[in-house]
């Protein structure tokens, strides 16, 4: 069996996903958070910088910042049959935050005609 296919795009808040078991010709998409940080302020994904950069062995690392506020990221690791997801959130602020949130979304797509 083939390995799925992970790939982000650069500096978007996107990454694409295919070749999944079971879903052939789909296409599911992983985006940064489109709210992300303290629950009572957070910041909308245009306010964070995105980048992916791509690691060896099918890895990815999906990084997000803003200065001063939050440190984000998303570890990607591809296997034959799943992929794995690690999220971190730092708090760089001064403030304390009483709930976290890092709303993701995945989505997928029909096959292209």
């Amino acid at each position: 069996m083939e390995k799925i296919k992970f790939y982000g795009i650069p500096e978007r808040m996107n990454s694409r996903i295919t070749n999944v078991p079971g879903f052939e010709g789909d296409v599911f998409g992983l985006n940064f958070p489109e709210s992300i940080g303290s629950s009572e302020n957070s910041l909308w994904f245009r306010q964070v910088t995105n980048s992916w950069e791509e690691l060896e062995e099918g890895r990815w690392l999906g990084r997000g910042f803003k200065e001063g506020t939050l440190d984000y990221s998303i570890e990607v690791s591809v296997h034959e049959d799943h992929v794995d997801f690690v999220l971190k959130l730092t708090n760089l602020s001064d403030e304390t935050w009483n709930q976290t949130m890092a709303f993701n979304c995945f989505i997928t797509a029909a096959p292209q005609a």
